[in-house]
Formats: structure tokens, C-alpha cells, sequence
């Protein structure tokens, strides 16, 4: 009865990640981008508002005024988008639904994504071969595009068992405030690497942000070190 609940509670969340996967490719195909990386900004404070209501993670104040700053950057993002951002909610929501089940699933990280991997592996499968069907491609398909689909794989594996890793280890709070690195690095190549411009309101939302986290990891060490004292 324990490993088909275990299995059921796996193939929910693998179908919670390719749902994720599916909306992420549809939208930026079709000229979302914006809407996606938005997405990824409201992703951590759902798992910030999970790791208190769900969980009853204890916060103290230095960490909620962290919190409360990195809100406030996202409804700068979000008046300035300018509409309700349904392509960016479903993606935060089921994100962080996944990271909730894979938090307190009692499986370990590379066992849980092999299992999610075969749920998953028959529809994508489908989806692939229909796509190459419908594109008259197939084994005469493009050499570099079919090593680019292989390479995405591994590329997308190991930060999922990482993930899944950590956040069996790590408050569900952290792991929110966490997240934020990653659009914060690609905001960084964009304009150092890509030379991509930014506008006033990203660029006050993204100072919002860092400074966010650096109160939050200020609390985190401070305390740490008052443990070692």
C-alpha cells in the first residue's frame, strides 16, 4: 500500500513538472517571454507562503521584512505587465506544487525523477513523434537539433535531482528565497553577455530583490553564528 501511494504521489508530481515543461515551451514559442520570466518571480514566494501556511516554518521579523520587500517587487512587475498573468501563474503554481510533493515525499531524489521519468517518458514520446510527423522530420532531421534535444536531458536531470535534493534538507522558505538567484543570473548575462537593455521597472524590481536576499542571508548567518558561538 506504501509504494502505490509512493508511486501515485510520484506520478502526480511528474505530471505537475511536464505540465510546468509544456506551458514554459508553448509560451516562449509563442512570443510570452515576458509573462514566463515573470513566472519565475512569483515562483519563489509561493513556496515562501507554502513553507508557512503548509508546513508551519517559523519566521522571525528580519526574515519577513525580507519577505514582505520581495513581494513588493512583484507587484512592481506586476502592475507594470499590466494584465492578469495566467501563463505566469500556472507556471509558479505548479512548480511549487511539485516542489511541495517532492518535499514531503519519502523517496530519494534520483529514484523519484526515474520514476517521474517513466511516467512522463510515453507522453513525451507521443508529443515528439507527432511534432516530427506533422514537420516531415524524422531520422532526416537536423543532426545539431536532434544533439541539442538529446544534451537537454541531462542538462535538465541534474539540476531536478539537485533540487530534490536540497529541498528534502532545506526549509521551504530558503529554498524560495534561493530561487531567486537563478532569474537574478540571467538577468546578469542578458546585460553583460546578450547586451540586452533593461527598463526602470525591472531593474527596481531586480534591487528590490537582491536586497531582499541579502537581509535574508545576512539572518541566516548571523544566526548560524550565534548557534557556533
Amino acid at each position: 500500500m506504501a509504494n502505490r501511494r509512493t508511486l501515485a504521489v510520484l506520478a502526480s508530481s511528474a505530471l505537475l513538472l511536464f505540465g510546468n515543461w509544456l506551458i514554459y515551451v508553448w509560451a516562449v514559442e509563442s512570443g510570452q517571454v515576458l509573462e514566463v520570466s515573470f513566472g519565475y518571480f512569483i515562483n519563489p514566494i509561493v513556496n515562501v507562503a507554502i513553507g508557512i501556511a503548509l508546513l508551519g516554518e517559523k519566521q522571525n521579523r528580519v526574515q519577513y521584512s525580507a519577505i514582505a520587500v520581495a513581494c513588493l517587487a512583484i507587484a512592481i512587475q506586476w502592475v507594470a505587465l499590466g494584465k492578469v498573468p495566467l501563463v505566469a501563474l500556472s507556471l509558479a503554481l505548479s512548480f511549487a506544487a511539485y516542489g511541495y510533493i517532492r518535499k514531503t515525499a519519502q523517496v530519494g531524489s534520483t529514484s523519484g525523477l526515474f520514476v517521474e521519468t517513466i511516467v512522463v517518458s510515453p507522453i513525451a514520446m507521443v508529443l515528439v513523434g507527432l511534432y516530427f510527423a506533422a514537420n516531415g522530420a524524422g531520422v532526416h532531421a537536423d543532426p545539431k537539433l536532434m544533439t541539442l534535444l538529446v544534451m537537454s536531458g541531462p542538462a535538465t536531470a541534474l539540476p531536478l535531482i539537485m533540487f530534490a535534493y536540497g529541498i528534502r534538507r532545506l526549509r521551504m522558505t530558503t529554498i524560495g528565497m534561493l530561487q531567486y538567484l537563478s532569474p537574478s543570473i540571467t538577468f546578469v548575462l542578458a546585460i553583460t553577455y546578450f547586451g540586452e537593455s533593461i527598463d526602470p521597472v525591472r531593474f527596481a524590481s531586480f534591487a528590490l530583490i537582491w536586497f531582499a536576499l541579502a537581509i535574508y542571508s545576512w539572518d541566516g548567518l548571523r544566526r548560524y553564528r550565534r548557534s557556533k558561538a
